[in-house]
């Protein structure tokens, strides 16, 4: 059992170098709408029936930013709906929505996001069709509170009903007269003329916005903090798969004192890191991301070997671990990956007891030479126990 987690450990923090790496490359050009509004979104993979929805998007336009929406409908809807969407305050031009739960009969969620800038120029983006998982595992974005009901809006007058598409507590109230952008760039196939319709006088169409993503997704960062983590694990003296196994200390490995040749700490330590916690690019924070479990082994003689390189994979360097005599853990390396990204720091400190258990914390750096950068910092608490 403990090499099965072990290995699972390992193997998917080494692996995990190679997609992030791949998923970066595939960063597209930045692309222009007519109006000059450049929105920038990485679009969620699949959405869990009956659990809300967190989208976040980057819109930008040099004549400033006024309003920003989020319109979506599900699969039993005729017709869009909208939530405004909140800008930031801690990342700049970075605008948030959450969405309420669907039901289970929607196979599919629709959404796109609408902008208007300070000329009163209204721009859409090409939307998103997103499928249904049935999993009991939810996706760190709808991992949001439901405690409260949500306001929703429309822009057709005597709009049919959409409690049947939604599993929430939700109102439906009819946007008013001035305030349908929507209608400006022609998102309902409702008869009548825009103007007629209560669309706001001098907002002029600014056509689609093209979307570029930063390649990087909030499910990708989640992952970056838990195999930050699992490779600290794997560095505190587990082998693995990969090639990544156990091997005398190399220079830099610390020592600690002993008592009659033997460290009174030596043993297979069981690591837990607990909830990750990261702030960086556009202040993603996966809450209740594991880093999950691993090995830390200190010999008899109170070495803390460092993990042979694998043959393919990040190359750990700059290793030093040591106990001090009062069980004092510290250990740190760095982890290069290749294909752009720069450095990974890995920084984990403990205290150690000889009654076998203890707590320290770790915490990791990944950063990238991309556009835009990237740069996440993670912390995570870690309990230490012996069998």
């Amino acid at each position: 059992m403990v090499n099965s987690i072990k290995n699972s450990i390992i193997g998917r923090s080494l692996n995990f170098f190679a997609l992030l790496s791949f998923l970066l490359l595939q960063v597209p050009s930045t692309a222009f709408a007519a109006s000059g509004t450049k929105v920038t979104h990485d679009a969620i993979k699949y959405f869990v029936p009956e659990k809300r929805i967190r989208l976040e998007a980057t819109v930008v336009d040099p004549k400033s930013v006024m309003m920003v929406r989020a319109y979506f409908k599900g699969k039993t809807q005729a017709d869009y709906v909208f939530v405004p969407m909140e800008q930031q305050q801690t990342v700049p031009n970075s605008y948030v929505a959450t969405l309420p739960a669907l039901a289970k009969s929607n196979e599919t969620l629709e959404y796109l996001f609408l902008a208007v800038n300070g000329a009163n120029e209204v721009v859409k983006t090409e939307p998103f069709v997103v499928k249904a998982k049935d999993s009991k595992d939810v996706p760190s974005w709808q991992m949001v509170k439901d405690d409260e009901p949500m306001k929703l809006f429309t822009e057709v007058p005597n709009a049919p009903s959409v409690a049947a598409t939604f599993s929430d507590s939700v109102s439906l109230n009819v946007a008013e007269s001035g305030a349908r952008f929507g209608l400006v760039v022609q998102l309902y196939s409702t008869p009548g003329s825009a103007s007629a319709l209560g669309a706001p006088a001098g907002a002029t169409n600014g056509g689609t916005a093209s979307v570029a993503t930063t390649g990087i997704s909030t499910t990708t960062i989640a992952v970056a903090a838990a195999a930050v983590a699992g490779v600290g694990a794997a560095a505190g003296g587990g082998g693995g798969s990969g090639g990544a196994s156990a091997a005398p200390a190399a220079a830099g490995g610390g020592t600690t004192a002993t008592s009659n040749g033997v460290s009174p700490f030596a043993g297979t330590w069981t690591e837990t890191m607990g909830t990750v916690t990261c702030t960086g690019i556009n202040g993603i924070n996966p809450g209740g991301v594991s880093g999950g479990s691993g090995k830390l082994v200190i010999s008899s003689t109170g070495t803390i070997p460092q993990p042979t390189s694998p043959t393919s994979g990040p190359t750990i360097s700059q290793y030093s671990g040591s106990i001090s005599t009062s069980g004092a853990l510290r250990i740190t390396f760095s982890a290069d990956p290749g294909n752009g990204l720069s450095i990974i720091d890995y920084v984990e400190t403990g205290t150690l007891t000889k009654t076998g258990a203890a707590t320290g914390t770790g915490h990791g750096n990944i950063t990238g030479t991309y556009r835009p950068p990237i740069s996440v910092s993670c912390t995570w608490p870690i309990t230490y126990s012996l069998p």
